[in-house]
């Protein structure tokens, strides 16, 4: 099925996945609407299923020059594995901070480091995440990649809630437009 990205802002109203109320984001930022994309990939599979059919279609194209996927937090963690799935890639799951007990690690999975120096070259990461706000997440995301001696490729969220620009490739599903034009 093609991408049609008024049916997802439809499918993520309709089941209550975008809510109006006081938020405080994780940037610190004070929000009236919430875009619950933690909640529809968690609790609907067919909405889930529908937002990795929208980032094949604009993944695909890039594909071979990915060799991992990274998240970081719930929403980012869940798609990056689901893409990771889909494509049949390895995932790199970046920790909020490094462990103090196990393997101590500040990730799970992809050791980007440790591919660096197998494949003689950085490894290339496409980062993602759930709502672009303020870009704090990939941020986080592409300075871990870059400590590791990797390569962020391109950044993808599924709402970029902002109109601002950010200073590495992003791509996106839906922005605040796309909610506003089915309101």
């Amino acid at each position: 099925m093609e991408f049609n990205k008024y049916f997802l802002v439809r499918a993520l109203k309709e089941n209550n996945c975008v809510e109006k109320g006081n938020y405080k984001l994780y940037s610190g930022k004070d929000a009236k609407l919430y875009y619950n994309i933690k909640k529809a990939i968690n609790n609907f599979p067919f909405i889930e299923d529908y937002i990795i059919n929208g980032f094949k279609e604009i993944i695909e194209l890039e594909i071979n020059e990915i060799d991992c996927f990274a998240g970081k937090g719930i929403g980012g963690i869940s798609l990056a594995c689901a893409l990771g799935r889909e494509f049949k890639k390895p995932r790199c799951l970046i920790r909020s901070s490094k462990k103090e007990y196990g393997t101590e690690q500040d990730f799970e999975g992809y050791d980007i480091k440790k591919q660096a120096i197998l494949l003689k070259h950085a490894p290339r990461v496409a980062a993602i995440d759930d709502v672009f706000t303020t870009g704090k997440t990939l941020i986080e995301i592409n300075d871990f990649v870059k400590s590791k001696n990797g390569e962020v490729l391109k950044n993808y969220v599924v709402v970029k809630n902002s109109p601002q620009d950010f200073k590495y490739p992003l791509d996106y599903l839906l922005d605040l437009n796309d909610f506003l034009e089915l309101s």
